[in-house]
Formats: structure tokens, C-alpha cells, sequence
């Protein structure tokens, strides 16, 4: 009943796409160095353009697979949170366009832009004008949380949301910026995933504005042949999708109940391809093994191409963690 909803209220349409493997890469992370006793963030390689390349032939010849992979950390300043969607702009010292091109040729690739969280003023967006505000017209800014205490994360910046009535704006952005460097597919998942306020406009309170403003980056990106992926998205996000990765795989238990079951896979399968979480990265990798089994959706892992994860035990990013590829 409600997939069908969706196909005759929000457009859902069937989905030739399936994959039985995912890979999220991330691609490059800021790390802090000390000269002279001063501290200097720099952008370090944490999975190059050639390193990519070289992960997916190893994978095709193996197993004669082609895996669906997203870049995470492909835009300016890497995974970490600076201008919105880095400026626009692809970090350059993951490779040259070339190495990027044939990337982008070798399998399904889905280049990654948070156009939602930024630190930094940049390319039309201002931290002063631009970001989401509480109620009581403070900055709403947000923190990370140290997952073992549940409080938040010491020695890691906070961080703002941009406000909903300029996603859109940002989308058209990153639209032009893509088109330059032949980018046709793309992964917003922030803006996928993330419902919120900004009190500054009467039009987003009690978080009403974000499914319009998604939904009309969904209807900009088709008109213009764009291809998008999304990360545990909304309804009103997965309508537009092609694929869908990390899909839930079991409850909250929030809530009493007696039993879960996956309506999410249930509506969406055969209208998107979808993936679970990164086996490596789960608690019980066999449950969602059997549960990608139960379900007809792919599954997902999350691998590096330099083994870098002693370098960044103090980021906030769990995918920094994965370890190596040749490990995995």
C-alpha cells in the first residue's frame, strides 16, 4: 500500500539497477601536524584516484563483479567539514583529471558532496547568514558525540547546518561544478538523510521544508541526466534514487514491540537498488549477511587504499577505521 503511495503520489519508478556489492572509499582526511611546535591541518591521501582504479580491477578480475562505489571525501578538504560541499571543488591532491576520468569509467562510481554541514564561509554560503538558527535565533550548531559516554566529543569542532531554503542553491552549484568534470553521478547524503529547522524562515519551522527543497534537487538532477544516490534517505529523497546504501537493517527498539521487519526493503526493492551497512564495520557482520539474503539487497563494505588508521584515532569519521583493502 505504501509503495504504492509513492508510485501515484511521488513519481517512484522501477529500477533496472542492482548490484550485489557496494564500497564506500574515503577518499582524503585532514590530519594535524606540528612544525616548529605550530599546528597545521593538512589534507592527507587516504585512498587516491589510482588507488580506487586499482581496488576495482582487483575486484572485477576476482570475482567478475563490477561494485557500485562511492567516494566519500572526494571534495576539498576530504571527508572532514569546511565550505559547503568543499568549495565545489574536487581535493587535488587525490590525482589529476585523468586519473579521475578513468576512475569514473572503470565501474559505477558515485562521487560524494555534503552540501548540508560546513564550518567555513565559501562560494556564495556565509556562516552568519546562511545557517540554520534554534528558536531562539542562535547559530544551531551541532556537535559530535562520543559514542562510549553519549556526550559530546571533546577536542572536535562543531559544526553548522545550511539552512534549508539555500539547499537548493547549493544543488544548482554543485550541478555546474560536476558538469565541468564530466561528474553524472552523484551522492548527496546529508541532504538524503537529514530533516531539520531553521527558525530564521517561517517556511522551514518544526523541519517542513526539507522534503520540498530535496525534492526539487531531485526533479533539477533528472532534468539533467544526473544520477543520485542516497545514504538511509527519507521517503522523499529514495523516490528519486537509483541507489540507496545502508539501508536499516533492524530496529531502534525505541519502542516496545514484538517483532521488526523490513518494510523499507520491502517498498523500495525493485524501485532502487540498495545496500546494508559496511559488513566490516558492523557489530554482527553475519546477521547482515543473511539479512541482504532475506531482503535481495547487496552488501556494502568500507575499505581504504592505504592503511592510514593509526593516524586518525582521534577522528570523529568511524570510516577512517576500516582498515586496508588488502586486509579486508
Amino acid at each position: 500500500v505504501y509503495r504504492e503511495y509513492l508510485i501515484n503520489e511521488k513519481g517512484l519508478t522501477k529500477s533496472a539497477n542492482e548490484s550485489p556489492l557496494y564500497l564506500d572509499m574515503p577518499m582524503a582526511a585532514t590530519k594535524r601536524e606540528f612544525y616548529f611546535g605550530y599546528p597545521v591541518d593538512k589534507t592527507k591521501i587516504v585512498t587516491s584516484f589510482s588507488d580506487a582504479l586499482s581496488i576495482c580491477e582487483k575486484i572485477q578480475k576476482a570475482n567478475d563483479v563490477s561494485p557500485v562505489i562511492r567516494l566519500l571525501g572526494v571534495q576539498n578538504g576530504g571527508i572532514d567539514i569546511s565550505k559547503i560541499a568543499g568549495g565545489f571543488k574536487i581535493e587535488s591532491v587525490l590525482g589529476d583529471k585523468d586519473e579521475l576520468k578513468k576512475l569514473l569509467n572503470s565501474s559505477t562510481v558515485y562521487t560524494d558532496f555534503d552540501i548540508v554541514r560546513y564550518r567555513e564561509s565559501g562560494s556564495g554560503f556565509s556562516v552568519n547568514t546562511d545557517s540554520a538558527t534554534f528558536a531562539t535565533s542562535l547559530k544551531a550548531y551541532q556537535n559530535f558525540k562520543d559514542i562510549s559516554t553519549k556526550t559530546i566529543a571533546p577536542n572536535i569542532d562543531r559544526y553548522l547546518l545550511l539552512s534549508p531554503t539555500k539547499l537548493y542553491s547549493a544543488a544548482e552549484k554543485l550541478l555546474k561544478s560536476a558538469q565541468k568534470s564530466d561528474i553524472s553521478n552523484i551522492s548527496l547524503s546529508t541532504a538524503g538523510q537529514m530533516n531539520y529547522s531553521d527558525y530564521r524562515h517561517e517556511e522551514s519551522y518544526a523541519s517542513r521544508y526539507n522534503p520540498e527543497a530535496v525534492s526539487k534537487i531531485n526533479g533539477l538532477y533528472g532534468k539533467s541526466g544526473i544520477s543520485l544516490m542516497y545514504d538511509r534517505a527519507n521517503e522523499y529523497a529514495a523516490v528519486a534514487a537509483d541507489y540507496i546504501v545502508n539501508t536499516p537493517t533492524g530496529s531502534s527498539n525505541y519502542l516496545c514491540q514484538d517483532d521488526w521487519y523490513p518494510l523499507y526493503q520491502m517498498v523500495f526493492k525493485g524501485y532502487a537498488a540498495m545496500s546494508t551497512p559496511s559488513l566490516n564495520l558492523s557489530d554482527c557482520t553475519a546477521k547482515d549477511v543473511l539479512f541482504a539474503a532475506q531482503t535481495g539487497i547487496g552488501i556494502k563494505y568500507t575499505v581504504t587504499g592505504r592503511d592510514i588508521a593509526a593516524e586518525y584515532l582521534s577522528s570523529p569519521f568511524d570510516d577512517l577505521f576500516a582498515g586496508n583493502y588488502d586486509r579486508v
